[in-house]
């Protein structure tokens, strides 16, 4: 009895083998299955012809793009831009021949840029293309080394104070630049000192180098190796300063916390005041006036004075209310530094996530570089071309970023610029 039952266990067990066998044999020449439907409508192939640029030189992050072609969706987010594996983060609008978007962050020579269309089965064809970075940070310092007061010369060289984290000073470096591209050395500018630090500096007549010390002492720096000479020294306390020029005399405009803005005859170191009660973070010459950015009692913005033909500082009057601003309110971020293109245009650093405001003559502003810039900036410097740099301070180390404006300086008159 058990004989037979193993048998026709056997038996079964082999049936099953053979009717599995030939189940497996008969689908192994099937092919897969297609993600292809020849009974779909696909829509065709999109087309890419051009990619053009909302400003000379296509800058990663800044630059608005075009791109031209066919068999676009008018829907936006049907698009989607490939620039090698890095997508915009919005398509602004599009339309069958037509895709408008921000270009990404991503900066390189030959990037393969494709469309996808949703309901296509086909990317376009690879276009190549070349973005350059707008935002990079600049000079290379290490652990223990953190840049504070910046200024350039009309060579494009940048002038660093340096610190330690601890606040120590470790002199002034000079940085070379090679065609306002990337820097290339470091060196030692003025040794540290007495000194310490300074907040701020600014190049002056005969390419003497000058410092402003917390809280009020202006020092020289008449060339590579020379040690700090002390200058002049206000009564008032001191954060920022620059210098204007009427006939052949200088002028140091300076001003802090204090009530007064400070004029410094830079031939015979004459102290002139002027009234103006506030937080003055920082000042800057145009267009004969000089603008001021500070708090004054509950209020953050930039102030407005006009320097007449005897060089003296008439009333000041509002310019630009920060605190007013949507987003910004009184006693909110603060008015930090300021400089001005040849174009009339303001940068404005504020401690705000925004980090810059670009601030146009007629006082319509604009949010610039969305998104790349680090917060906070502390002074601005223009070096040679269209490159802006700054300091900051904030949750990281004090770093130096350069922005390609795509626009040049207004003049520095302390360099010679005019």
């Amino acid at each position: 009895m058990k004989t037979l039952q193993t048998t026709s266990v056997r038996a079964i067990a082999t049936i099953i083998f053979i009717v599995i066998l030939a189940l497996l044999m008969g689908c192994k020449d099937d092919p897969p299955a297609s993600i292809y439907d020849a009974n779909k409508a696909y829509k065709p192939q999109p087309v890419v012809d051009s990619i053009l640029s909302s400003t000379s030189l296509p800058l990663s992050g800044f630059s608005t793009l075009t791109i031209r072609g066919r068999n676009f969706s008018v829907v936006p987010e049907e698009n989607v831009v490939y620039f090698d594996l890095t997508k915009p983060k919005k398509i602004l609008s599009s339309s069958t021949t037509s895709i408008v978007f921000i270009a990404p962050t991503l900066s390189k020579d030959s990037i393969v840029v494709q469309v996808r269309v949703t309901g296509a089965d086909k990317l376009s064809d690879p276009k190549y293309y070349s973005l350059q970075s707008g935002v990079t940070e600049f000079g290379g310092f290490g652990t223990g080394e953190e840049s504070i007061g910046i200024a350039c010369d009309t060579a494009g060289s940048v002038y660093s104070s340096v610190v330690s984290p601890s606040g120590g000073g470790l002199g002034v470096r000079r940085l070379f630049s090679v065609a306002g591209l990337v820097d290339t050395s470091k060196e030692v500018y003025a040794p540290s000192g007495g000194f310490k630090n300074f907040q701020n500096m600014k190049m002056g007549p005969n390419k003497v180098l000058y410092g402003l010390r917390l809280p009020n002492i202006i020092y020289t720096i008449a060339a590579k190796g020379a040690t700090p000479v002390l200058f002049v020294r206000p009564s008032g306390a001191l954060f920022d300063f620059d210098f204007s020029k009427s006939g052949s005399d200088y002028y140091i405009w300076a001003g802090g916390n204090d009530t007064a803005i400070y004029r410094i005859k830079v031939s015979d170191k004459s102290i002139t005041t002027y009234s103006f009660t506030g937080l003055v973070r920082s000042v800057r010459v145009f267009n004969n006036s000089l603008y001021i950015a500070a708090k004054v009692d509950s209020m953050e913005g930039v102030w407005k004075c006009a320097i007449n033909g005897s060089n003296d500082l008439g009333p000041a009057s509002p310019y630009f209310n920060l605190s007013a601003q949507p987003g910004y309110g009184y006693n909110g971020p603060e008015a930090d530094a300021i400089t001005f293109s040849s174009d009339g245009d303001m940068f404005l650093g504020t401690s705000s996530a925004d980090a810059i405001l670009l601030v146009h003559s007629s006082t319509s502003y604009e949010v610039y570089y969305p998104g790349l810039l680090l917060p906070k900036p502390i002074a601005f410097a223009w070096g040679k071309g269209p490159y802006l740099y700054y300091s900051r301070s904030g949750d990281a180390s004090h770093i130096i970023i350069k922005i390609n404006t795509l626009k040049t300086s207004a003049p520095y008159f302390g360099r010679g610029d005019q």
